[in-house]
C-alpha cells in the first residue's frame, strides 16, 4: 500500500502553485540564456534585508543557544562545494563558539572536515556519492559511502588534538543483517564495543567511548561481507556547539530528492538539530534544464525532508552567491586581468567575453525567498548583501581577493565574510530571558551562565550592545568592564 503523504507534504503541495504565481516575470528565465551584448554596468545595490523569519521559524534555535551550557547546540549545514571545501562552516563554527578548543561534529568518509578529524581509504574501499555514481546508492545522510571491496581491510581518522575523557566516536554504516563486522582501535589499542543491540532502519549507528588522549583511530574489517560506510560523529564533552558539515561538491537540489535514502531522516532524527542550514542553488544556476517551476520542486522538497526528519529544529536557507559566467566559446576565465581599470565596465579588449551574473541566480532567490516565507523557514539575502549583479566579480577583484578568478567560489577569506554575516544574523534572533540562564557575551553566542552575572557587577561586551538590546534583556543599566 502507498504510504500516505504527510501533512508537510500536503502543504507543499498546495503553497508551491501560489508561491510560482506570485514570481516576477522578470525571474521566469531560461537557464543557460545568453548575455546581452551590451556592457553591463553596475546598479546601486537594493537595500539589504537581514535575515528574515517568523518567531515560529527561528524559535528552537533561540532556545537552543539561550538554554546555556546543559546540552550542546546541534547545527547542521546541507550544501554543495561552498560547504564541502569546509572553509565557511569551520569559520562559522569559531564564530559561534569562539573559546570551543575541540571541533564536535560530522566526520565524512572522504573529503574534508570540521569535525575534529581527517578520514583516509585504503585501497580497500570505493568512494561513491549521489553526483557521479546515481546507480550506486544508497549514499546515507550525506550523500557520500565507503563500500568495502574485500577482507582484510582498514581506514584511518587522525583526529586534530588528544581528546578529553568521555569523548565518542560513532561509526554511521547501512543497516543490514549480513554487514561485515567492523572493529575499532585507538593508537593501536583495541577499543571496547559498545553494548547496546544494532538499530533497525536503514542507518546503522555504533558509539564507542574513547580513551582519554586518543589522538589517531583505526577501523579494521576482519571477515567478509557486505560493508557500506558512511562517515562518523565525534562528540567532545564541553562542545558548546556540534556542527555537521554535510556538503557535496557539485550537488544540486535534485541529488537528495531522487538519490537521497530514508538515512536522512534517520539521521536528523539521531542528532535532533536545533538549526539546520541549507545552501544549495550555484549548481542548479548552470543547469540548462532549470525552470522556476523545476527548482521550486526540489527546493521544496529538500525543505519538506529536513522538516519531517527534525520536526521540531529550525531551519534557514542562505541564499545563492552572485555566480558570473563568460559567453560560450570565450575561452577559461580571464582572472584578475579584468580587475584593471578598477571599475565594473568591462574592458573594451573583453568585448563579449566579459564575465556577468547568470540571470538565473535572481530567479533562484526569488524562489528561495517566496518558499521559505510560505513553509515557515528563515532566509537569508546573500546576493543582496554581496552587492547584486556584478558583486562576484568585484570581490574577485578586492585586494585581498574575496573571490576566486572562476567567479563562483569564495576565497578563505571571502568565506570567513560570509560566516561572520550568518552568525550575527543568527546571533540578533535569540530572544534570551534573563532567567533562564541566557548568555549575554557578544564574543560569540555567549557561553556564561546566568549565576556569573550575578556576581559579577558588570558584562563583559556590554559596551557593545545597544540600548534596546539592553532593555530587552531586562537590563536597566549595564556597566562597562574596566
Amino acid at each position: 500500500m502507498a504510504r500516505a503523504p504527510s501533512s508537510v507534504t500536503r502543504r507543499l503541495r498546495r503553497l508551491l502553485p501560489r508561491a510560482l504565481a506570485g514570481l516576477t516575470t522578470a525571474a521566469v528565465v531560461t537557464l543557460g540564456a545568453p548575455c546581452p551584448a551590451q556592457a553591463q554596468t553596475a546598479e546601486a545595490p537594493a537595500p539589504f534585508r537581514p535575515l528574515t523569519g517568523s518567531g515560529t521559524a527561528l524559535r528552537s534555535w533561540s532556545e537552543a543557544a539561550c538554554r546555556g551550557p546543559q546540552r550542546p547546540v546541534v547545527v547542521m549545514q546541507y550544501g554543495d562545494s561552498h560547504t564541502d571545501a569546509s572553509f565557511m562552516t569551520r569559520a562559522l563554527l569559531e564564530e559561534l563558539s569562539p573559546d570551543q578548543e575541540f571541533h564536535s561534529g560530522f566526520i565524512p568518509v572522504t573529503g574534508n572536515s570540521i569535525g575534529g578529524g581527517k578520514t583516509k581509504l585504503s585501497n580497500r574501499w570505493k568512494a561513491y556519492n549521489w553526483l557521479f555514481h546515481t546507480k550506486q546508492g544508497p549514499f546515507g545522510p550525506h550523500g557520500k559511502a565507503a563500500v568495502l571491496l574485500g577482507a582484510p581491510a582498514d581506514l584511518t581518522v587522525s583526529l586534530e588534538r588528544p581528546v578529553p575523557r568521555g569523548t565518542t566516536f560513532t561509526v554511521l554504516y547501512e543497516q543490514r543483517p549480513d554487514h561485515a563486522p567492523f572493529f575499532l582501535w585507538a593508537d593501536d589499542a583495541p577499543v571496547a564495543p559498545p553494548t547496546d543491540p544494532e538499530p533497525t532502519g536503514k542507518l546503522g549507528h555504533r558509539k564507542f567511548e574513547l580513551p582519554e588522549g586518543a589522538r589517531s583511530l583505526r577501523l579494521t574489517v576482519t571477515s567478509a561481507g557486505p560493508l557500506r560506510l558512511y562517515g562518523f560523529l565525534l562528540q567532545v564533552p564541553g562542545s558548546f556547539v556540534e556542527l555537521d558539515s554535510l556538503g557535496v561538491g557539485g550537488a544540486m537540489t535534485v541529488h537528495p530528492n531522487l538519490y537521497g535514502d530514508q538515512a536522512i531522516e534517520e539521521y536528523l532524527a539521531l542528532r535532533q538539530p536545533d538549526l539546520v542550514l541549507t545552501w544549495m542553488g550555484s549548481n542548479d544556476a548552470v543547469d540548462p534544464r532549470g525552470t522556476p517551476e523545476r527548482y521550486a520542486r526540489f527546493f521544496g522538497g529538500l525543505i519538506q525532508r529536513l522538516k519531517v526528519g527534525a520536526p521540531d529544529a529550525s531551519v534557514v536557507a542562505l541564499g545563492l552567491l552572485d555566480l558570473a559566467r563568460r559567453r560560450k566559446g570565450c575561452g577559461k576565465s580571464p582572472g584578475r586581468s579584468v580587475c584593471e581599470p578598477a571599475s565594473f565596465e568591462p574592458p573594451p579588449e573583453e568585448g563579449d567575453c566579459f564575465p556577468r551574473t547568470l540571470p538565473t541566480v535572481a530567479m533562484i532567490n526569488d524562489v528561495q525567498r517566496q518558499l521559505s516565507a510560505q513553509l515557515d523557514v528563515g532566509y537569508l539575502d546573500t546576493y543582496t548583501w554581496m552587492g547584486g549583479p556584478g558583486s562576484i566579480h568585484r570581490w574577485a577583484c578586492e585586494e585581498p581577493a574575496l573571490a576566486l578568478p572562476d567567479r563562483i567560489h569564495l576565497t578563505v577569506a571571502g568565506y570567513r565574510r560570509y560566516a561572520a554575516l550568518v552568525a550575527e544574523e543568527l546571533r540578533g534572533k535569540l530572544r534570551c530571558a534573563i532567567g533562564d540562564g541566557a548568555m549575554v557575551n557578544n564574543a560569540g553566542i555567549g557561553r556564561r551562565p546566568q549565576k556569573q552575572l550575578d556576581e559579577e557587577p558588570c558584562v563583559p561586551g556590554a559596551e557593545a550592545m545597544s540600548r534596546e538590546e539592553a532593555e530587552f534583556l531586562g537590563l536597566k543599566a549595564i556597566p562597562r568592564c574596566e
